[in-house]
Formats: structure tokens, C-alpha cells, sequence
């Protein structure tokens, strides 16, 4: 599932800058583009709980995120007397809940499919209040805050994405590989074909939606209903270019870099995320491009 996230990052990215191929594109895209803002624009907020809030027998809920786009990510870890257990990654000790939010008044919102929570400043602090299961806990939490500057391209970018297509490009290979929306291992099937790559997919992996967030996320939502989470900053605003890191080492694809750029396009054209590494053929090196389009 991490190696997952990383291809659909690369996937994204590479949509992103699909029609960066003339001077024309290039002076279109650079242009100042304004988006729709997103509802939740004021809400959105990544907490670390001072305390883990016991969520089952196994796990515990030790980080809550609201996301511009009216979802949510509420982080479980696994209990230390519980026994991870491996994954194609590796060890895998978390997950996500993951869905969508409503807010009821403000500083409260109902979380579908856990329950209502109530976010309070309280100082430097939040106090917190989890009602789910048949239980109420308020707890204390600190604010993780992103060094990501405000901005219109960053209002543009931070919304939940559509994935629509994806196309994968090598150097020197007279063509190309593109797909409606956006599966792992038919992507990942082609890049084999032509480079020497030991990488896997776990099987059914479609990426459904790409979520960036101010909180400095990334998040891939698969049709499986999984999640995978990284995090994100700017390298260089004015240019699209970002670089992006995985929740754990063990995530993502030898061949991408973990820089992408990301082109976007007015409302009713599809925004591009271009996800750029090497791959390697008889010993020699080639550029390869993820392009991912979104809308």
C-alpha cells in the first residue's frame, strides 16, 4: 500500500504536466488560474492527540485531520501489546479512517462513520472531544503546522482530486502507455515491459481520488477503500514544483524521486500532477513521466 501511494503520486504528478510540451502550454499554465475555494478552507487542521484515545482491542486514535475538501483522516495505531503483523511493504503498525465530514456549528463536526467531534483553542492547545462508539473522551492535542505559505496556488492545488487518466512516458521508447483513471498495476505491468524494475503492486489498486491538503498531506484513495498518507511542501511556487515524502521509508517506487510538478488548469479543463524519476534498460538510464489528470 505505500509503494502504492508513491505511484499514484507519480501518476498524479505526471497528469499534471501532461500538456507541458510547447511554449504556448507552458505561457497558459504559468498564467494566474483561480479555482472555486474550498468549503472547508477554514476548518482544515491536523491534530496530534496529547493521549491516545483507545479506539478498539487493537488500535488506538493518536491523530485527527480535517482537509479542506470536507474529509477526514483519523490515524490508528497499533496497541504495543498488539502484534504487527507484515504487509507486502513491510511492517505496517497503522491505518486511517477515512470519509467524509459535516459541520454542524463551529468547532463541531460529524465524522460519517465514526461519530461527532468537537475541536476547541484552548491557548497554545486544542481540546478535543471524541464521541464515537457509545463513548465520550475529551483529550488535549498540539497542532502539527506545515511550513507551507498561503497562497492562490496553494488554494488551487489543496482540494480533492478526480482522477481521470493517467499516461506513462519513457525516454526513448517511441510510445507511450495512457488509461482512463488510474491503475497501479497495469501502470506498473507497462513500466516492466520496458525497464528492469523488481517493484510490486498489491493487487486491485485504482487510485480514486488524490487529496492535498494545507495541513502539508497527500492522500491516495483507492477503490478498495484503502488510504495511503504523505507529506507535501513547495520546492518552487511560481514553477508548480513540490516535493513530497512518504509516511514511512518503506513507501513508494524506486523509479520516482519524490519531486512532482503540478499544472493547473481553469475550472472544466483537467489539471495535471507529473510525477518524474529514472528507470533502467541494458544498463542504461532513462527518464520516465507519470502524468496524471485530475479534475
Amino acid at each position: 500500500m505505500k509503494k502504492n501511494l508513491l505511484l499514484l503520486a507519480m501518476l498524479a504528478f505526471t497528469t499534471l504536466g501532461f500538456t507541458a510540451c510547447s511554449s504556448d502550454d507552458d505561457e497558459e499554465t504559468n498564467q494566474d488560474v483561480v479555482l472555486t475555494t474550498p468549503e472547508y478552507k477554514n476548518d482544515a487542521i491536523k491534530l496530534r492527540l496529547d493521549e491516545a484515545v483507545e479506539y478498539d482491542n487493537d488500535f488506538d486514535i493518536t491523530e485527527l485531520e480535517l482537509t479542506e475538501s470536507g474529509f477526514y483522516l483519523i490515524k490508528l495505531e497499533k496497541k504495543r501489546n498488539v502484534e504487527v503483523k507484515a504487509t507486502r511493504a513491510g511492517l505496517r503498525d497503522y491505518k486511517y479512517l477515512f470519509d467524509s465530514f459535516l459541520r454542524l456549528e463551529e468547532g463541531m463536526y460529524k465524522l460519517t462513520g465514526f461519530g461527532l467531534v468537537t475541536i476547541v483553542p484552548n491557548g497554545s492547545k486544542y481540546t478535543v472531544t471524541l464521541s464515537f462508539n457509545g463513548k465520550t473522551i475529551t483529550v488535549t492535542a498540539t497542532r502539527i503546522i506545515a511550513s507551507i505559505t498561503q497562497s492562490q496556488k496553494t488554494t488551487n492545488l489543496c482540494r480533492a482530486w478526480k482522477v481521470v487518466s493517467t499516461r506513462v512516458k519513457i525516454d526513448g521508447e517511441s510510445g507511450f502507455y495512457q488509461e482512463d483513471g488510474c491503475d497501479l498495476n497495469s501502470i506498473l505491468s507497462y513500466i516492466k515491459q520496458h525497464a528492469d524494475v523488481s517493484d510490486n503492486v498489491q493487487a486491485n489498486q485504482k487510485v480514486k481520488r488524490i487529496i492535498f491538503s494545507f495541513n502539508g498531506t497527500f492522500t491516495l484513495r483507492y477503490d478498495n477503500q484503502e488510504t495511503d498518507k504523505a507529506t507535501w511542501k513547495w520546492v518552487d511556487a511560481s514553477k508548480g514544483t513540490i516535493s513530497y515524502t512518504w509516511d514511512a521509508t518503506d513507501m513508494g517506487y524506486t523509479f520516482v524521486n519524490g519531486q512532482a510538478e503540478v499544472k493547473i488548469k481553469p475550472q472544466g479543463t483537467p489539471s495535471q500532477l507529473l510525477l518524474y524519476g529514472t528507470v533502467k534498460k541494458s544498463g542504461s538510464m532513462k527518464n520516465i513521466t507519470i502524468t496524471i489528470n485530475m479534475e
